[in-house]
């Protein structure tokens, strides 16, 4: 992956930008459901999303997994991957049991 490219962990991922060395695109350093999901924190979550799309999306599979499947989407940062997982492809290591990574296709 190229150097300096953000990342976005979803849940309780933070550090998971120190451990990579990369940037979150966002202000929140937890996207996690019920914080920065509704009102302004959850647009600026979003526009700050859709300005500057991370390379690799990281969080926990059920979680992924409800978000894109959710109807209507959640906001903030869910409501993003809601809207861009089919941008991104599943390369997540076969061993890992409590992590997901999808990188952008």
């Amino acid at each position: 992956m190229p150097a300096g490219r953000p990342i976005v962990a979803l849940g309780w991922g933070a550090a998971w930008y120190l451990l990579a060395d990369r940037p979150n695109p966002t202000l929140f350093d937890i996207a996690f459901p019920g914080l920065g999901t509704t009102g302004p924190e959850a647009i600026a979550v979003r526009a700050a999303l859709d300005r500057n799309p991370p390379l690799a999306v990281i969080g926990v599979p059920r979680t992924l997994q409800a978000a894109a499947a959710a109807s209507p989407p959640p906001g903030g940062a869910l409501g993003w991957w809601a809207a861009e997982s089919v941008s991104y492809e599943d390369r997540t290591p076969a061993d890992a049991r409590y992590w997901a990574v999808w990188v952008r296709k």
